[in-house]
């Protein structure tokens, strides 16, 4: 697997270096150090769920969190990541082949989700109460900064 350095900008983007269908821009504007640390994991994708991991073993984010919290949990760990080192989770869309992880998920690893336009809308109104209480509505087109992360 090639490790490399990430900014992730807003959604509805062009994706350059991962493969997201709906797309998310991701290219390199880290510190050198960080750079060499860095990896883009897909945990999951297909229709069954997707889900993407971009950081280093001691902090990062996801793209998305399909399928269910036990299994995203698990394959966190298998790619060397604690649960617990994320900082923030950023959604390309609202429907559940990348989200049915977040309702569990957030429960117990509280953190950040951050999503844009119509699909905030939709997860404020039928996410669970602690997925609603970590929703960072956007428009459709952010730049945020999480840790290290731009």
């Amino acid at each position: 697997m090639r490790a490399v350095p990430v900014t992730v900008y807003g959604l509805c983007a062009q994706a350059s270096y991962l493969p997201l269908r709906t797309g998310i821009l991701v290219h390199s504007l880290f510190t050198s150090q960080l750079a060499k640390m860095a990896k883009a994991v897909p945990l999951f994708s297909g229709s069954k769920g997707n889900c993407y991991y971009i950081g280093t073993a001691a902090e990062g984010v996801l793209i998305d969190a399909g399928r269910c919290a036990k299994q995203l949990c698990a394959s966190l760990r298998e790619a060397g990541v604690e649960p617990d080192a994320l900082q923030a989770v950023f959604l390309t869309h609202e429907h559940r082949d990348h989200t049915a992880a977040l309702d569990v998920f957030i429960k117990h690893h509280p953190l950040p989700v951050h999503v844009a336009g119509r699909s905030a809308d939709k997860l404020l109104r039928f996410g669970g109460d602690a997925l609603q209480a970590s929703l960072v509505p956007h428009p459709p087109l952010f730049e945020v900064t999480v840790g290290p992360f731009t």
